[in-house]
Order: structure tokens, then sequence, then C-alpha cells
């Protein structure tokens, strides 16, 4: 069998099995295969339980992610407004600087992910797991956080206005230059302590204070829950 007609095979086959491989379709002739692996583009694979990593910068906006794998993957700077990840398995995924505006975030697990200078106005987190999340200097404008577990979650310098924390688990998180305004709500065991290290930086606008020292919300007193 002549070795063109082999290799033709094996690009034909290539084609086939990867959608988006557009220079490799045409091509012919010696050395056919080493230009159809430099063509090769692979494709985002989002079927259920696909693993993603990879995707820094990645426009996945307003895309169906749930039942993806995310898990350490890298999304620094990627598009994300309005994605569904409800659910998903985010832990330990980089997202610094990632645009996750309006994004359905509920139930989703990520614990120990590194969400610096995110932008996750108005997303919902409801129910959400952040066990140790980096969150500093994040936009949380308007975010749902509603029973979210922010346990040992980083959130210095964020900012909250507007924010809904009902319910959220604050155990030893850090809070320190944290913005806030009259319309986020703090979970009820957490409102005194709150209001006692903040101050007003404009008309219905906080910020508690730094010390340059790790702060730490206290657990609640039991006599005032």
């Amino acid at each position: 069998m002549p070795a063109d007609s082999f290799l033709r095979r094996v690009l034909d086959r290539l084609v086939a099995a990867a959608p988006r491989p557009a220079a490799a379709v045409a091509l012919h002739g010696r050395f056919a295969w080493l230009r159809a692996a430099l063509a090769f583009r692979p494709v985002l694979d989002i079927r259920p339980g696909a693993p993603l990593s990879g995707l820094s910068g990645a426009d996945l906006r307003g895309m169906d992610l749930r039942g993806t794998s995310l898990a350490r993957a890298c999304l620094a700077g990627a598009a994300l407004e309005g994605a569904d990840l409800s659910g998903v398995d985010v832990s330990g995924a980089e997202l610094r600087g990632a645009g996750l505006r309006y994004a359905l975030l509920a139930g989703t697990t990520l614990d120990g992910a590194r969400c610096h200078a995110a932008d996750l106005t108005a997303a919902d987190l409801s129910g959400a797991r952040l066990r140790g999340a980096l969150l500093t200097g994040s936009a949380l404008t308007g975010a749902r956080l509603r029973a979210a577990d922010l346990t040992g979650a980083d959130l210095s310098g964020a900012r909250l206005q507007d924010a809904d924390l009902t319910d959220a688990d604050l155990t030893g998180t850090r809070v320190d230059g944290v913005w806030w305004s009259l319309h986020t709500v703090w979970p009820a065991d957490r409102c005194a302590a709150i209001w006692l290290r903040s101050d007003e930086v404009g008309p219905g606008l906080f910020r508690i204070r730094p010390d340059g020292a790790r702060e730490e919300l206290p657990a609640p007193d039991p006599a005032l829950v």
C-alpha cells in the first residue's frame, strides 16, 4: 500500500474525530501527517464529567458548565459572565481576575479557589462552599451569599456593597478592609461585631478597619445568638 494512502487514511480519521482542524482537511502529499498535527486545534470538551484545564483567558460567557470538572483548573482572566456553574467542583482553581458577573454558582464548591480581584458582581453563590478561598480585592457587590460556607476564607479588601450574606458561615473569615453598605445583609450573629469594627467612609458606605494584622471574626457569643 502506498505510504501516502496510509497517511491519508490516518489524516481522514483525525479530521473525522476533531470538528475544528479546518486547515488539515485539504492536506495531501508528503509530510501530510506533520502538517495535520501542526494545524490541529483541540476542541473544548464540556461533556458531563469532562475535566477542564488550561482555560486562562477563555471566553465562556453564558455557557452551561454544569456537570463538568473545574477542580484545579487555570481560569485566570477567563470571561464567565452569566455562565452556569451550579454545583460544579471548582476547588483549588485559579480564577484570578476572572469575570463572573451574574454567574450562577449556587451550591458550587470553591474550596481553596484563588479568586483575587475576580468580578463576582451580582453572582449567585447561595449555598456555595468557599472554605479557605482567596477573595482578596474581589468585587461581590450585589452578590447572593446566603448560607455560603466562607470558613477560613480571605475577603480582605473585597467589596460587599448590597451583598446578601444571610446565614453565611464566617468562622475564621478574614475581613479586614472589606467595603460594605447599609444594604449589605450580614449573618445575624455577626452584625454587632461588624458594626463595631467599621468606619463610615462615605454616605451609607462602610469599611472594616484593617490594622496590618490578620483580622478574623471571632466565634459568635452564644448569649447574643
